[in-house]
This record gives structure tokens, sequence and C-alpha cells, in this order.
């Protein structure tokens, strides 16, 4: 009886058994729960820097509008500069920009220099001449230290952007 064989095969079949498949599945899988997170964070922090030098040169050109004409302004339409985005949508509460890397409602203020960006996703950064802060998401804390905590208890980071 050289060659065993029976209902199942030969039993020098080669090939993986279903356990050593499954424990690669759950590999990849433990791994992709890790990767995942970590990758979006990456891409919300990159969307973040990437924004703020945009509105840094808002911030600029509001005041130089108020240096031209002594008074700010709250129409964007009017200040020298042109922002990347895919489209205007104009509302109430600001001009909302979609596209890289605004995704959200730029609002400008009408009585100083300030520049705020609410963004969709789930960060506001507000502009002051040479300082930025960011609030409202975990990612703010990766940009710079703790400046304040606002009564109701949202921490505020900082952003040097000189």
């Amino acid at each position: 009886m050289k060659n065993r064989s029976c209902l199942l095969g030969s039993l020098n079949a080669k090939g993986f058994t279903l356990i050593e498949l499954l424990v690669v599945v759950l590999i990849i899988g433990i791994l992709a729960a890790v990767a995942v997170p970590q990758y979006q964070k990456a891409v919300k922090k990159s969307r973040l820097l990437s924004a703020v030098p945009t509105l840094r040169a808002i911030s600029r050109a509001k005041q130089m509008y108020y240096t031209a004409n002594n008074s700010y302004t709250s129409d964007l339409d009017v200040l020298d500069i042109d922002l990347p985005y895919t489209e205007r949508v104009d509302s109430t509460g600001g001009t909302s920009y979609q596209g890289t890397p605004f995704s959200g409602t730029i609002v400008l203020s009408s009585t100083g220099q300030m520049v705020q960006w609410y963004s969709t996703y789930g960060f506001t950064i507000e502009v002051y001449n040479d300082l930025a802060v960011c609030y409202g998401d975990e990612i703010c804390k990766l940009l710079g230290p703790v400046n304040y905590v606002t009564p109701s208890g949202t921490t505020v980071y900082t952003i040097d952007i000189k």
C-alpha cells in the first residue's frame, strides 16, 4: 500500500488548510484596523496644515484692504487673493467652499482682522495676524500646545504661522 488514498484525497496533498487561511485573514484585518485610523488622522492633519497658509494670506489681504480703505471687509471678493476651491456657495453665515484644501465655511470678521474656517472635518481654525488657534477636534492637539480652555470646556490649541 504505497499510495494511501481516501475520500479526502491523498495524504501528501499540497496547499493551505482552512485554519491557516483564517489566521492570515485575521492578521490582515488587525493590521487594517490599526492602519486606517492612522491614515485618516494623517489626511486630516495634512488638510489642516495646507489650509493654514491660505488663511494667513486672507488675513494679510484683509490688513492690506484696511490700509487702503480704513475699514475691514467681510467680503472675500473684494480682497486681492485667489482661493483654491472647486465650488463656492454664499450663505448668510459666511462663504462656503468645497474642494482642496477647503471644505467648510470661511467667515471674515467685518470689525477686525480675524478669519475663521469652520471645517467640514470637525475643527475650527481662527487666524489673527501671526497666530492661529485650532479647536473642536483631536487633530488640533498635534499642531501646537494648549493655549487655553474655554469656560464651556473647549480646549484651544495655538499654531504659530509666522
